[in-house]
């Protein structure tokens, strides 16, 4: 069931602030009893297993089959095998695709490698910053949108970059860039020793990993049929199993958690005074409804605001539970059906952020939509949602 019908909804009537606090963290969680939480070790292995075949199945055919016709096919079959194994090692590293923390930690590493992420960076990031504080610009680091005059600051080549960034096609270039290279691989830190030695040790496993990838590609597959220019062939080879799969997971990565959390109803917040645990993990967190094939192929990583209320649901339970917190906040949910259209109005909308008066700006400075929060009680606290009407954008993608 939807509860917004589209993208850029209809004007609405101011809705009078209710003085009524926001629910807690506890009675948020309240809705879910224990069933939701269950975890099954043969659930999990199973699913482990049944995405690891298919990668597996796609470098065999990879390196054994003759000519460019099965290369193709089998670089098809691992790039699609991708995705899937890394929403596995997603849930493993929340500990909660089964009960065994060791087997979670097994399972999480091995599901991450095909997709060339870092273990224990993807546990501080993800679940600590992100995970602790969505939408929180002081705290997580997943799309935050810059203010206009952080954007006017920045140098030509930056400003072309977080253009592009927000574009159909620069999702892919923002992940890549952003959030694998720059903070997975470089800057992400802590103050504990031995955990950044589990950082370095996993960044260094997954160098190892591209590495044999790489060594696979060019000494170890057959070329029967494939030419007799050994440069050409190789290159071909490279780009087949190692490049564009690599390309297609970053954009498609880029455009899910871009989807999860970037909509003309949802705010960004400057400061830990106007966030809660509610309006970040509830309301600023968006349900996008794809067709059931999908769903169940991503393994219900769209039921999206289930798992921020929970991280312990495990994915085989998020429908259920997504269901409930629908049936009892639906009114403060984000849900909509994807649409390729609600896609490039999200992109067109939400460019630049006023943490200020809490409304999207285009790159001009030009508000894109009305304030999505209002400041109502005598401290200038955030109290309140009020979902605004989206104001039509620029249409062009730059």
């Amino acid at each position: 069931m939807s509860l917004i019908s589209s993208p850029t909804p209809d004007v609405t009537s101011p809705v009078t602030p209710s003085p009524i606090e926001l629910p807690s963290v506890k009675e948020v969680r309240a809705n879910f009893d224990e069933r939701a939480r269950a975890k099954s070790t043969l659930k999990g292995v199973t699913l482990f297993t049944v995405s690891m075949v298919p990668y597996l199945l796609g470098w065999w055919g990879f390196i054994a089959l003759q000519g460019w016709a099965w290369k193709i096919a089998s670089a098809a079959l691992i790039t699609a095998a991708i995705p899937v194994l890394f929403v596995i090692g997603h849930d493993a590293c929340h500990q909660a695709l089964t009960p065994r923390s060791w087997l979670n930690k097994i399972i999480g590493r091995l599901a991450m490698l095909p997709s060339w992420h870092a273990y224990h960076v993807w546990d501080y990031g993800h679940n600590g910053l992100h995970h602790g504080w969505t939408n929180l610009r002081t705290k997580d680091h997943v799309w935050i949108p810059l203010t206009k005059e952080e954007y006017d600051a920045l140098p030509p080549i930056r400003r072309w970059m977080q253009r592009s960034y927000r574009t159909w096609w620069g999702v892919g270039l923002y992940y890549f860039v952003e959030m694998w290279c720059l903070f997975g691989m470089i800057r992400a830190k802590v103050k504990s020793k031995s955990k950044m030695r589990g950082l370095w040790l996993d960044r260094a496993s997954v160098l190892v990993y591209v590495l044999l990838m790489i060594a696979a590609c060019l000494f170890a597959t057959d070329r029967t049929g494939l030419g007799s220019n050994a440069v050409l062939v190789g290159a071909g080879l490279l780009a087949l199993g190692v490049v564009v799969p690599n390309i297609l997971w970053n954009w498609l990565m880029g455009f899910l958690i871009f989807q999860h959390h970037t909509h003309p109803k949802v705010p960004f917040y400057g400061n830990e005074e106007d966030w809660s645990f509610y309006a970040g993990q509830v309301q600023s967190v968006v349900h996008i409804e794809m067709p059931r094939p999908v769903e169940l192929v991503l393994h219900n990583i769209m039921e999206h605001t289930a798992h921020h209320v929970d991280t312990r649901i495990p994915l085989y339970n998020l429908e259920d539970a997504q269901k409930k917190l629908e049936e009892a906040y639906g009114e403060d949910l984000v849900v909509f059906p994807f649409t390729i259209r609600g896609y490039l109005n999200t992109l067109r909308t939400c460019r630049l952020f006023d943490y200020e008066n809490f409304r999207w700006l285009d790159w001009d400075g030009t508000p894109t939509t009305e304030p999505l929060l209002r400041r109502e009680d005598s401290r200038g606290k955030v109290v309140r949602t009020v979902y605004a009407e989206a104001i039509p954008a620029s249409p062009a993608l730059f």
